[in-house]
This record gives C-alpha cells, structure tokens and sequence, in this order.
C-alpha cells in the first residue's frame, strides 16, 4: 500500500513530538512496521483551522491520482475544522492516524476526534489571548518599539 505523510505545525518554533520532523518520523515508523511505502511527504506550516490549505489541497490530489493512503500523526494535525474532516470521509479519503493505530476508524469516531481537535483550537486560543491581556497588565509592550525606524528602513 501506498502511503503519502502530511506533518503540520502551527509555527516553526514547535518542537520535540509536534516539530514536523518528529511528525514525519513517527509517521514512517508507522508506516515500515504497517508495510507501508511512503510514496511523498509534505510539510506544512499553518493553522489547523484555516481554510485555504494549499499543502493540504496537494497531498490529497496525489493520494487521489497515486491509491495512496494519507498518514498523519494526530487528527489534530491534519485539520481542526470538523467541516473539513467531514469533507474527507464523505470524499472516501482514506487516511491513518498514528497516534489512533492502524485499525479502520469508524465515521462516528472520527466525527469525534475532528469535535475534540476543534476544541482544543479554541481552548488554545483563549489561553493566547489570556496570556496576551495578563501580560499587558504587569506593562509588557508588545510590537517593535521602534517601528518608525523600520518602517523608513524599508522604503
């Protein structure tokens, strides 16, 4: 079986299990012990919740015209859009997620996963956000505080 892997990451700061290169190699050790041949990798860095995906859009026209299968590591990392999710089972994308084994995820459980990696996308944003007005208070600035030097630098 043929296998395509999709690694994402938010910000290129990520590291350790969510850097994308812990992401693709856990992603073709799957594969090798599932005898699985990686067929391409594509790394991607941006939100799970956006919508214009054009790594995304990719990989899954080459899982379509290839029979390969998509392999990510977490439901997370393949989309935090329910919307999107349920798109790809009614389109019969076939894909793996690692971190969930290699049996067949039924339609309900998947739907499941995709609610819970959307919560946690608004949980993680009210903790920014959070974080961003509790270090206003003790008088953080945030931005370049010389932002008009900058800006006649660049012109």
């Amino acid at each position: 079986m043929k296998a395509c892997i999709l690694a994402r990451v938010s910000t290129q700061h990520q590291t350790d299990n969510h850097s994308l290169d812990g992401q693709v190699r856990m992603c073709r050790e799957f594969c090798e012990r599932h005898n699985m041949d990686v067929h391409a990798v594509y790394r991607e860095v941006g939100s799970g919740g956006a919508v214009d995906r054009p790594v995304l859009d990719e990989v899954l026209d080459v899982c379509a015209n290839t029979g390969s299968v998509l392999v990510v590591k977490s439901l997370s990392r393949l989309s935090r859009r329910v919307a999107l999710v349920a798109t790809l089972l009614e389109r019969g994308v076939r894909f793996h997620i690692v971190e969930l084994g290699y049996r067949e995820l039924s339609a309900f459980e998947v739907h499941l996963w995709s609610a819970f990696s959307a919560m946690e996308r608004e949980a993680i944003r009210a903790r920014v956000n959070q974080g961003i007005a509790e270090a206003k208070r003790k008088g953080v600035r945030f931005g370049n505080p010389r932002i008009h030097e900058a800006q006649a630098a660049s012109v």
